[in-house]
């Protein structure tokens, strides 16, 4: 190229600003130092702010602390912030100082607190939140990366040689560019983290690592539980239900309550998950969680620890569900709470999981009896453990499903059952061996599940059962989502509260 065509090209990218070659590569020299100089500032305050941002999920989503050694049932209650997702609400976090040698002690003092992120959620609930676990997660450094220099260059070099452009453009220009580049840059974080993080297997889920003995006894896994606590925003207190077996009611009181103390709560009794075999009304997550409800609703949760397989074989906790409401018409009225707050007219059984089949089967067992002063408004299944004989399509499927993999369903129920009974019996499947007159009398219904869970194909049918037989049933069975959702993704937890309070509130608590 002569040298007035590099003349001639010069100026056609300079758009006729400069008058001869040297004038203009000495200007686009000194407008390409004042963009890189602005960038620099613009990529500090932007690491700054990013960092900021970074900062506060990892306060909003604490993590538990993987190289704490979990061999303790009971787990300090920590704060954790107003809007913070039920199961971050759940005291995962270290005890303190002075109770490290009455927990089992730490590896280390030490512990890495990470963001939650959809994968790992779900891998909260099947990855061991009771003992170390190794997790993979990209520095920090990738979530605020600085463009690179090739794209620094690139910049700099297409806003220079436009020359035209005031100071302002150039900078709003290189804003904009480092805007796109650090989404960029934290998107391929994100991926490089999914890749690096191993994709859980089935033999992580903690229904499969109940071991089951020779001689029929099992060993659960440890999981970590909360005490209740009334230094919160929901208090919580325990009392007895049966004290030769054990079992107790923890309440839980929106503290402060809005609306207003002069205005009384509904009580819901409620029954928590675990296929009939592991978890408690203590169990971390199922304490946040009615902790959470207890504000949303609002309402009084009375939450019931019943008796577990296979130590005590079903019918057992159907007899502490009916125990438990015959609490409410004996005792509940003498309680302090529920005699200044709470309105035994306005009483609902509600139940998540095996919980869901319990209430089912405490409401058909205490059809006609008369609960004054209580009274028994609606019955909310949440997901309810149902099964049979023949495999449905969702259950089918479910082989490496995350949270109830078939062999765990399986397992389950097995445990659950009386011995000798195979999963068609009317414990397990109403639907089949309960005769069509057991429903008639019970209250309103409302009957929820995921188009994820590998129980979703019996819980429809169920519901259609219920309203085949005269019950009337709120259908919620087409939710999306997976089983146990509610526990770790806070937009499921309201979704799930929005449909509790429209219920109690609405039609289902009318008399």
């Amino acid at each position: 190229m002569t040298s007035e065509e590099l003349h001639a090209h010069f100026t056609h990218l300079l758009g006729g600003h400069a008058t001869d070659v040297d004038g203009s590569l000495a200007d686009v020299d000194a407008k390409l130092t004042d963009a890189l100089d602005k960038m620099d500032g613009l990529e500090a305050a932007f690491n700054s702010k990013l960092d900021a941002e970074f900062q506060e999920l990892m306060v909003r989503f604490p993590q538990p602390r993987d190289n704490v050694r979990r061999r303790a049932r009971r787990v300090p209650r920590a704060e954790v912030p107003a809007g913070t997702a039920p199961v971050a609400a759940a005291a995962l976090d270290a005890p303190s100082d002075e109770g490290y040698k009455d927990y089992g002690g730490y590896e280390d003092e030490q512990a890495d607190e990470n963001v939650l992120d959809d994968e790992e959620v779900q891998q909260l609930a099947l990855g061991r939140p009771r003992r170390a676990r190794q997790r993979l997660q990209p520095p920090r450094s990738a979530y605020k990366r600085a463009p690179s220099a090739q794209h620094c260059l690139s910049i700099s070099c297409t806003v220079a040689l436009a020359n035209a452009a005031p100071a302002s453009s150039v900078e709003e220009e290189v804003k904009q560019s480092l805007v796109e580049q650090t989404m960029a840059d934290a998107a391929t974080a994100k991926d490089l983290a999914a890749a690096a993080l191993p994709p859980p297997s089935k033999s992580e889920n903690i229904f499969m690592q109940i071991a089951v003995h020779p001689d029929g006894t099992i060993t659960r896994p440890v999981i970590p539980s909360v005490q209740a606590s009334l230094d919160a925003a929901v208090s919580s207190r325990d009392v007895p239900l049966d004290a030769s077996l054990g079992t107790y009611i923890r309440l839980y009181l929106p503290n402060p309550v809005d609306p207003p103390p002069s205005t009384k709560l509904p009580i819901i009794l409620y029954f928590h998950g675990g296929g009939y075999v592991i978890f408690s009304a203590d169990t971390v997550f199922y304490h946040a969680s009615c902790e959470a409800m207890a504000a949303a609703v609002p309402a009084i949760v009375a939450s019931v620890d019943y008796r577990l397989a296979p130590e005590h074989r079903l019918p057992a906790a159907y007899d502490d569900g009916v125990a438990a409401m015959m609490w409410l018409r004996d005792a509940a009225h003498q309680d302090p709470w529920i005699a200044a707050r709470g309105d035994l007219s306005q009483c609902f059984l509600m139940g998540s999981s095996s919980g869901g089949n319990l209430v089912f089967n405490a409401a058909v067992r205490t059809r006609g009896v008369d609960l004054s002063p209580a009274t028994v408004r609606g019955v909310l299944m949440h997901q309810p453990y149902v099964g049979g004989v023949e495999r449905t399509p969702s259950e089918a499927a479910s082989e490496d499903d995350l949270m109830v993999p078939l062999e765990a369903n399986d397992k389950l129920i097995a445990l659950a059952l009386p011995l000798g009974a195979d999963r068609d019996h009317e414990f397990s499947n109403p639907e089949k061996a309960m005769a069509p007159e057991a429903l008639a009398g019970l209250p309103r219904c409302m009957v929820s599940g995921s188009d994820g869970d590998p129980l979703i194909d019996r819980q429809r049918g169920f519901t259609a059962w219920l309203r085949d037989g005269g019950v009337d049933v709120v259908d919620k069975t087409d939710i999306s989502g997976f089983h146990a959702a509610e526990l770790f993704i806070p937009e499921k937890a309201e979704e799930l509260f929005a449909a509790v309070r429209e219920f109690v509130h609405g039609r289902g608590g009318d008399a």
